[in-house]
């Protein structure tokens, strides 16, 4: 056996291990890099709930946002003139009622459905958008505290528990 064949055999597992080696890495890369990453698409589901659900389908309205379709028009109404709402700046503000849907949406829910992020993605706006709307709408709505709860009466109580009586399942 000549050195060179043993140095030839060896330079050649070399070569067959290192394409090994290359192989099983970009193997991992592919299948754990996002080499071409998809963008997301920021398809709203408000216009659905804000234009459809509520002129055709109530129930699926109350179903994501909570209220009834008139409650949210008054709140909208209640809170819609707060200077929380004015920009003093050239960007556009989104509308009143899309970032009280925001809210409702959110409070409405629990767990992984009311994340910044699942909240940005079934809105179809970013995550900043998100939170700016519950600070917004939570400041507006707070101002009315004064205006809209209030101790009940001895008359309205007795009043709320016959109606829980009239409503609920005999004891």
């Amino acid at each position: 056996m000549d050195i060179s064949d043993g140095e030839s055999d060896n330079s050649e597992a070399r070569h067959l291990a290192n394409i090994a080696n290359y192989t099983e890495l970009l193997s991992v890369i592919t299948c754990t890099y996002i080499l071409n990453p998809n963008k997301v698409a920021k398809s709203s589901q408000l216009s659905l709930v804000l234009i459809d659900y509520k002129e055709n389908n109530p129930k699926c309205f109350h179903r994501n946002l909570c209220v009834s379709s008139s409650t949210f028009d008054s709140i909208v109404k209640c809170i819609e003139d707060h200077a929380v709402f004015s920009k003093k700046s050239n960007i556009e503000q989104y509308p009143v009622k899309i970032q009280l849907a925001i809210i409702l949406y959110q409070f409405g829910h629990d767990a992984n459905a009311t994340s910044v992020k699942a909240m940005a993605l079934w809105a179809g706006v970013s995550a900043g958008m998100v939170v700016k709307s519950t600070c917004q709408v939570s400041i507006a709505v707070l101002s009315l505290y004064d205006q809209v709860i209030w101790w009940l009466s001895d008359d309205e109580k007795e009043e709320a528990k016959a109606w829980v009586e009239a409503v609920s399942c005999p004891a």
